[in-house]
């Protein structure tokens, strides 16, 4: 989860500055990639992973995948907490958030939409994620125009704010 966090950190930091037109991250597969080899990892005493394992980072990269726009976010988010907001082609918006302590914190974040669908991935999900599963998306209705939630230590939270309004 280091990895993806660190991912969506950097991607929140540098796709709002002008003048970037590509960024390149990572290496298709292998350890420094997306996803494990077909034959697994050819030094399991100093990277254990399971053959076709897709690593959290893909998740983050595929959530971004197809952003036509970079939101302006205020500075209202804490110092631990990356924030990177997108739109796609379709009109979509899509929130990336990293917790990059180690530590559980509570979150609040203001919404324009008053129905989200929200995903965390962390450690207590890593097993499906390995597998190239995500958590289902729960799909909220706010009150006040904020979701409040409980963010742990290390992980991602990523939200789709609904058409529905």
């Amino acid at each position: 989860m280091v990895g993806a966090c660190w991912a969506a950190g950097s991607l929140a930091a540098l796709l709002p500055c002008e003048g970037i037109v590509s960024l390149t991250y990572f290496e298709t597969t292998g350890w420094r990639g997306l996803m494990e080899i077909s034959r697994g990892s050819p030094l399991p005493a100093k990277f254990d992973s399971s053959p076709d394992e897709v690593f959290p980072l893909y998740h983050v990269l595929e959530f971004v995948a197809g952003a036509t726009s970079v939101l302006r976010l205020g500075h209202g988010a804490p110092h631990f907490i990356s924030a990177l907001g997108i739109r796609d082609g379709h009109g979509s918006t899509r929130y990336l958030l990293a917790n990059l302590e180690t530590i559980s914190k509570r979150i609040r974040c203001r919404a324009v939409s008053n129905i989200v669908e929200f995903c965390i991935l962390s450690e207590a999900n890593i097993d499906p994620l390995r597998k190239g599963i995500l958590p289902e998306a729960k799909r909220l209705t706010l009150s006040e125009g904020a979701l409040d939630f409980d963010f742990p230590g290390m992980s991602i939270a990523m939200i789709r704010l609904s058409r529905d309004r």
